[in-house]
C-alpha cells in the first residue's frame, strides 16, 4: 500500500509538471515566432523615390505599403522587405499589392516585424530579351533608391521604428531574383556576366548613375542578414562566393517558370538561361553558405499561390475547389519557415522576457480634416485618450521632424497649421502613455 501510495505521489508531482509546463507555454507567446498581436497598422503609398520614369516612357511611382503591429510598444523592430513577383511586366495584380506578398505581410506584422512591400519599375508590352534584362537592373537601382531611403529616416528619427541591423529581404519570383543576385555576391561591375553588361551599363545611364558607385555604396550601408527566394533564381552561378549571409530556399520541382534546375527564363527561347535551387544549392553547400530549403516535389511555380504561372486552367480549377486562390499547407509553412528563419538570425531571444510587450487595443486610424489640406487641418482626438497628456509628432516622409507638441485633450478637436511646410506627405503620430502601457496611433497626411 505504501508503495502504492508513493506511485501515485509520484505521478501527480510528474503530471502536475507537465500540465504546468503546457500551461506556462501557452501563456508565454514569444514574438517574431508568434502571432502576438491580434492585428496590424497598414499604411499604403509612402513615397521613397516619387515618379521614375520608365525606358518605355511611362511612369512609375515610387512606393511601398508599410505593416506593422498594431499596439507595439517597442522602440524597434526588424524590418522585412518583401518584393512582387511578375515577371518584371506590369500586368496586375503582381504589384506590390500582390495576394502573397500581402498574405505574408499581415502574418509577419501580427508577430511582430515591420514589413514593407515597395513597387519598382516594370516593362509593359511584349516580353524581349533586352526589355527583361534592362527591366531587372533598373528594379535593382529602385530597390537601392528604397533602401537609402530607409537609412536616411532611420538617421531623422526613425519614423518606423526599424532595427536597421536586423533587416531581411526576399520575394516571390522575379521580386526575388534581386536580392538573391545583386544583395551580397555582385560587388562590382567585373561581377557582371560578359553578355549583361550592355544591359546594367544602359540602365544606369538611364539614371544618370555610375553602376559601380552603386555598388560601392550598396544600399546605403543597410546590409541583409537573410535573403527569402520563393521561386527566385540564380543569374549566373559563377558570381556565387562565400558570405556569411543566410538564405531560405522555397521552391517547386515541376516549376515551369524558373526551373528548378536550369533553362530559359519563363520558358521562352529568347529568354537567357537561369539557374534554380537544383543547381545554385549545391555550389552554396560547396562553399559552406548557410541556408534552409523548402523543395516541393509536386508544386509548380510560387508553390504558396495556385498555379498560375504555370497553368491558369488548373488555377482556376484548385481556386474553385479549395476557396482559396493561396495553395494553404504550402503557405502556412512558408509562414511558419520564414518566421523560424528570421527568429534564428537574430539569436533567438527568449521573447517572453526581452520585449516587454503590452499590446493595445488601438483601434482604428486618426481623423483629419481636410486630407490631403492646403496646410491647415482639424485633427480629433480618440475619445479614448481623454485628459490623458499625449505628444502629436509630425515627421517628413525621410523621418525629419517638423512639429512636436504636448497636448492634454478635453474632447475637443485641435487644428494644426502647416501652411508653412512644404508641400508632400507627412506622417502624424499621437504618442500617449498611461499606467506604463504606450499607445501610438498615426495616419498620413498630404499638404498639397
Amino acid at each position: 500500500m505504501k508503495t502504492f501510495i508513493q506511485l501515485v505521489s509520484i505521478l501527480t508531482v510528474f503530471l502536475g509538471s507537465i500540465f504546468f509546463s503546457i500551461d506556462a507555454q501557452a501563456q508565454c507567446l514569444q514574438r517574431y515566432k508568434d502571432k502576438v498581436f491580434t492585428g496590424f497598422n497598414y499604411v499604403p503609398n509612402i513615397s521613397y523615390g516619387g515618379d521614375k520614369e520608365n525606358f518605355d516612357g511611362t511612369i512609375t511611382d515610387l512606393v511601398f505599403n508599410l505593416f506593422e503591429p498594431l499596439g507595439d510598444t517597442v522602440s524597434t523592430r526588424p524590418l522585412i522587405i518583401l518584393i512582387h513577383g511578375g515577371s518584371f511586366t506590369n500586368d496586375p495584380p503582381l504589384d506590390r499589392k500582390s495576394p502573397d506578398i500581402a498574405e505574408l505581410a499581415r502574418d509577419l506584422s501580427k508577430k511582430g516585424y515591420v514589413v514593407i512591400s515597395p513597387e519598382y519599375r516594370l516593362y509593359s508590352g511584349s516580353t524581349t530579351y533586352e526589355k527583361l534584362a534592362t527591366t531587372i537592373i533598373s528594379a535593382f537601382l529602385d530597390i537601392q533608391q528604397l533602401m537609402c531611403f530607409l537609412e536616411e529616416s532611420y538617421e531623422n528619427g526613425n519614423p518606423y521604428r526599424i532595427d536597421t541591423s536586423m533587416v531581411i529581404m526576399g520575394g516571390s519570383s522575379a521580386g526575388a531574383i534581386i536580392p538573391m543576385n545583386f544583395n551580397e555576391f555582385i560587388k562590382t561591375s567585373s561581377d557582371i556576366p560578359d553578355y549583361f553588361e550592355e544591359f546594367v551599363q544602359k540602365a544606369a545611364d538611364f539614371d544618370g548613375l555610375d553602376f559601380n558607385d552603386v555598388l560601392q555604396n550598396k544600399y546605403c550601408g543597410l546590409k541583409a542578414k537573410g535573403i527569402i527566394s520563393i521561386s527566385g533564381a540564380i543569374i549566373d552561378t559563377n558570381y556565387i562566393q562565400t558570405t556569411d549571409v543566410s538564405f531560405l530556399v522555397v521552391h517547386g520541382e515541376k516549376d515551369g517558370a524558373i526551373p528548378y534546375y536550369s533553362g530559359n527564363a519563363l520558358g521562352k527561347s529568347i529568354l537567357p538561361i537561369v539557374y534554380g535551387p537544383g543547381v545554385y544549392l549545391d555550389k552554396m553547400t560547396r562553399l559552406g553558405i548557410d541556408f534552409e530549403a523548402d523543395l516541393y516535389p509536386e508544386a509548380y511555380h510560387v508553390p504558396i499561390m495556385q498555379p498560375f504561372g504555370d497553368s491558369l486552367e488548373l488555377a482556376i480549377q484548385n481556386t474553385l475547389l479549395t476557396g482559396s486562390i493561396f495553395n494553404q499547407p504550402y503557405m502556412d509553412n512558408t509562414k511558419k519557415h520564414i518566421s523560424e528563419f528570421c527568429y534564428r538570425l537574430m539569436g533567438s531571444p527568449n521573447a517572453c522576457e526581452v520585449t516587454n510587450l503590452k499590446p493595445n487595443a488601438v483601434s482604428g486610424q486618426l481623423s483629419i480634416y481636410p486630407n490631403p489640406t492646403s496646410g491647415i487641418f482639424q485633427l480629433e482626438i480618440p475619445r479614448n485618450l481623454l485628459l490623458q497628456k499625449s505628444t502629436i509628432q509630425i515627421n517628413d516622409i525621410s523621418g525629419r521632424l517638423v512639429f512636436e507638441k504636448q497636448i492634454q485633450s478635453n474632447g475637443k478637436s485641435i487644428f494644426l497649421d502647416m501652411s508653412n511646410q512644404n508641400k508632400g506627405m507627412y506622417i502624424l503620430s499621437i504618442l500617449t502613455e498611461n499606467e506604463g502601457e504606450k499607445s501610438l496611433y498615426t495616419e498620413k497626411v498630404l499638404v498639397y
